[in-house]
């Protein structure tokens, strides 16, 4: 039985204003103390306990855990740059549920000890998604329901959140609706997840009753996915009405008939509806719920004999496609009858996609050939050219690569033909060039496809394709005779693995690089994939004739500048370290937390850093810490002017330095992943970017700057810190990171 001492507080900060927590909170009894900080808003995920503990001088008796916002959950804005290019998706259901599960375990084996929730938001409507599916998991575990009396503290206009967080989430267990018992609905459960059931349909069903019995599922973990079709995130967001958690349904064998058996009659126009939810599902986490309520609608249509039969089997393809579930998408189980005759081609469409995805390559190509298959001389629309790329890709499995590489040569002549650039297109098709090429032995023409691979993504490169790009440019070394080449890029790849803030989004396409298969991407997964770099690492190691010394000391975790809310604070005191070969990385006494942490790791952070340290001049044994500088969404700094822009970015080495004299030596030129700006009297008020970001609007102050640089191209820093009046360090530094952060500009060494 915990100590009658054990709590959970509750702060509502609308500022930083810890010693108002302080005082308010009686903690001085406490063993240990677990601070969770979500007052910064997710992309900052600043630390609570070491500004508590530097601002008043805090000592807390054995311990403080802590953890910021951005060590577990996601901003919506970064969501975009954790899908790679193919569709697949992220893990904040499952980085959430982790953190609570752990804070949870930890709280509850702790006696005497204080949880001190820090919310940074004044009602229920402001709180984040992401932020409550945390606070959800967290609330709903066991061991915190455990915990003997709940104290708030705080503001008084948290009192609202209160009311709903606290009471909902540890009663609602006991809620039934009995009124019909006997319908014999078996094993209905009701989860809180936000924004999935519009209130309107909510209430008519609640209302019906029918013995419905409300239980809670933890989702334990998920993807997001992106419609194939569209590209786009899933916006669950747009169909929320009500400002509180809704609710969803999870119903076994038949969600739908459920939904009949309570009462509900679908309309035509619901049906479009629950279609739209289905995808709304997928985009929290719920990819198997989405296709059971899709198949649930289809069965529903078949019975009745709906018209809107096709459409829910159109959607519910791209749905088992996007996830990867090629295997029942390639089952071939309809009612031909219910499709329309212009229907059945765009069907078996998607038939043959799944079976060339799922590796019956004979199977992809029986299909494509009883039905008029995409063709060249009909490409109208990205769409159009698409498909004509999985009919390529079907091809060539069927050995007619000749076929295969007409097909893609003339996708390519037609992209150049639209009236707006497709980069996701571009970058497929001539993806799928360089692999025809390599297939025929064409090494050069191979590199230069795989050249304008990378061009389609120059500055906005997420985790998954710093991996995949520079593991595939090996590869490509490898078969040139480059030895040297190849062991730098497989490097890279290990670097930005062991750096990477979430290795769980690493990506299928990467995973099918290292394994030679397709792999399904798991938790228990991760060490493998450290093992497997460092075996690849290792063999290129050897074509290179290079022997490594062993290092004596605790090799340093890795981590990504981004992961710092205050990099500038943080670094100011870093080192660099400069290898002519491999590039720069920044070097810190302090530990930090890794997201990955197994004994294959630390073998292949130690083989990282012990090539690192081949032929030059520096020991890493007092680093703790190795800071990846990448450029934000480019390769890590390059040496011959890393050092530089390290210095300027992040003030190191300020001493030794004039920092204005150093505005001279480098300039700055746009983001290579900008597609297009919009310009308003002499000021630029927005870009849009190639792919993964959206839009971003330009601040007012900085508007005229930027026009004037568009128009140059390439200014020094000094002039453009001028333009923009800035003379204090603090204040350019501020301006650089985020217009770097943003993918608005970038450094780049002066000729």
């Amino acid at each position: 039985m915990l100590s009658r001492q054990t709590k959970i507080e509750i702060n509502c900060l609308l500022t930083n204003d810890y010693e108002y927590v302080l005082i308010n909170s009686d903690i001085s009894q406490s063993n240990a103390m677990f601070v969770i900080d979500l007052t910064a808003g997710v992309a900052s995920g600043l630390s609570c306990a070491r500004q508590l503990a530097s601002q008043l001088k805090l000592t807390i008796p054995d311990r403080i855990m802590t953890s910021g916002s951005a060590e577990a959950i996601t901003p919506l804005n970064s969501i975009a740059s954790w899908v790679d290019s193919e569709g697949r998706g992220d893990i904040v259901l499952q980085k959430s549920y982790h953190l609570a599960n752990q804070i949870a375990a930890e709280f509850a084996n702790t006696t005497n000890a204080t949880l001190l929730l820090l919310l940074g938001h004044t009602n229920l409507e402001e709180i984040p998604s992401e932020e409550c599916f945390f606070l959800w998991f967290l609330f709903n575990h066991p061991k915190i329901q455990q915990q003997t009396f709940i104290q708030t503290a705080g503001k008084a206009q948290l009192n609202a959140v209160l009311s709903w967080l606290i009471p909902r989430w540890t009663k609602v267990q006991d809620v039934a609706y009995a009124t019909q018992s006997n319908v014999g609905i078996e094993n209905l459960l009701i989860t809180l997840i936000p924004g999935l059931i519009p209130g309107e349909l909510l209430d008519r069903l609640l209302k019906a009753g029918h013995g419905l019995t409300i239980q809670f599922l933890a989702l334990n973990g998920g993807d997001y996915l992106i419609n194939p079709t569209q590209r786009s995130l899933a916006k669950p967001g747009a169909i929320r009405t009500l400002p509180e958690f809704n609710q969803i349904l999870r119903a076994f064998p038949k969600l739908y008939a459920s939904l009949i058996l309570c009462g509900y009659s679908p309309e035509d126009r619901d049906i479009s509806m629950l279609t739209n939810i289905a995808w709304a599902i997928t985009g929290q986490g719920g990819i198997s719920l989405a296709q059971k309520v899709l198949e649930a609608l289809l069965a529903h249509c078949h019975e009745r004999s709906l018209t809107e039969y096709f459409a829910v089997l159109m959607e519910l393809q791209k749905l088992r496609i996007s996830a990867q579930h090629y295997f029942p998408a390639a089952q071939d189980i309809v009612d031909y009858q219910l499709i329309p005759g212009d229907g059945i081609r765009d069907y078996k469409i998607t038939l043959g996609w799944a079976r060339v995805l799922s590796g019956d390559s004979l199977g992809a190509y029986e299909v494509f050939s009883s039905i008029d298959a995409p063709s060249v001389t009909e490409l109208k629309s990205p769409i159009d050219l698409y498909l004509c790329n999985i009919y390529a890709l079907v091809l060539f499995r069927a050995g007619k690569t000749d076929d295969a590489l007409a097909i893609e040569l003339a996708i390519n002549r037609h992209l150049t033909e639209l009236e707006e650039p497709n980069y996701h297109l571009s970058y497929i098709n001539n993806f799928n060039l360089a692999r025809l090429y390599r297939f025929l032995g064409d090494l050069d023409r191979e590199q230069a496809y795989f050249n304008k691979v990378l061009e389609t993504t120059n500055g906005l490169r997420t985790e998954s394709d710093q991996i995949y790009f520079n593991l595939t440019q090996a590869a490509i070394y490898e078969r040139r005779g480059q030895p040297l080449e190849a062991l730098v890029s497989t490097w890279l790849a290990c670097v930005h693995w062991l750096a990477c803030e979430v290795p769980e989004a690493i990506g299928w396409r990467t995973l099918l690089t290292l394994y030679s298969k397709r792999q399904v991407i798991q938790p228990d997964l991760l060490p493998d994939i450290s093992n497997k770099l460092a075996e690849t690492l290792s063999a290129r190691l050897n074509s290179a004739s290079l022997v490594l010394p062993e290092i004596d000391f605790q090799p340093p975790n890795f981590i990504k500048i981004s992961a710092f809310s205050n990099p500038i604070k943080k670094l100011n005191q870093a080192k660099i370290y400069c290898h002519q070969q491999y590039g720069v990385l920044l070097g810190l006494p302090q530990p930090t937390q890794s997201s990955l942490n197994s004994a294959e790791h630390h073998c292949l952070s130690a083989l990282v850093t012990a090539i690192f340290q081949l032929d030059s001049q520096f020991s890493l044994a007092e680093v703790s810490t190795l800071v990846v500088d990448d450029c934000y969404g480019h390769e890590i700094l390059d040496s011959t002017y890393g050092e530089l822009i390290a210095s300027i970015r992040w003030g190191i080495n300020d001493e030794q330095a004039n920092f204005h004299s150093m505005l001279n030596r480098v300039s700055v030129t746009f983001g290579q992943g900008i597609s297009s700006v919009e310009l308003k009297n002499n000021a630029l008020v927005k870009v849009t970017f190639k792919r993964y970001l959206s839009p971003f609007d330009i601040p007012e102050m900085m508007q005229a700057a930027l026009a004037k640089l568009y128009k140059q191209g390439i200014c020094t820093l000094a002039e453009f810190v001028t333009e923009l009046n800035l003379t204090k360090e603090d204040e350019i530094r501020c301006v650089i990171n985020m217009l770097e952060s943003e993918r608005v500009c970038q450094l780049v060494a002066s000729k």
